[in-house]
């Protein structure tokens, strides 16, 4: 097949390539530079620019594509909207507009934030979302185009894992941290259950490839 990933050059496209790549051909996008690796082709733009999404869309003609790409910090989103909003929304609804016209199949990584974490046990699909901030807004206003398709599907979903990167996991960071013998502001109130990239990258595949 012929798959297409945005954001690819973070901690999960990076995973995904790895696995992607030894049965299909992977198009792969990002601001910054990633992973090669034989069997991929990379091209390198802002998502937030719409005619280039569709440029790439055309030129590639996915079969399917896994959005990855997201501003994951928080403080940035809170204090860049805007941008969030054309990353985590308009970026989105473009890409679903296009697959949906040529029945053509999206996955979306969303995020377990959507919801406000004040349930005591774990949170199903049917729970109601109740984001709390902007990042969790607009990740959530971004399901919406996606669950129109009939081929459209969305993971709230929460990693962990290595990057390949200069920008360090939240593992890493942890790690990195102790080793220096850095203090660690963290928090003593935060109950998740992340999967490793290397993990959520085979569920992804599976997802495409039995049609889920």
């Amino acid at each position: 097949m012929r798959i297409g990933v945005t954001g690819a050059s973070g901690m999960l496209g990076t995973a995904l390539i790895d696995e992607l790549t030894n049965k299909h051909q992977v198009f792969a996008t990002s601001k910054g530079k990633g992973y090669e690796k034989e069997g991929v082709q990379w091209e390198y733009f802002d998502l937030t620019n719409l005619q280039k999404i569709d440029r790439w869309l055309v030129d590639t003609d996915p079969d399917v594509v896994v959005h990855c790409a997201a501003m994951v910090n928080i403080d940035e989103c809170e204090n860049n909207v805007e941008f969030a909003k054309n990353l985590h929304i308009d970026t989105t609804r473009k890409l679903a507009n296009y697959l949906k016209q040529r029945n053509k199949k999206l996955i979306y990584i969303s995020t377990d934030s959507v919801f406000n974490g004040k349930k005591n046990e774990p949170y199903i699909e049917l729970d109601q979302p109740n984001p709390l901030n902007v990042y969790a807004e607009t990740k959530l206003l971004g399901e919406e185009p996606v669950l129109q398709m009939e081929r459209g599907l969305v993971l709230r979903t929460n990693i962990i894992g290595w990057s390949k990167s200069v920008k360090l996991s939240f593992a890493e960071w942890v790690l990195n941290g102790l080793v220096k013998g850095e203090p660690l502001s963290l928090f003593t109130d935060v109950i998740f259950s992340p999967l490793h990239v290397s993990d959520l990258s085979i569920i992804i595949i599976r997802a495409i490839e039995t049609e889920i």
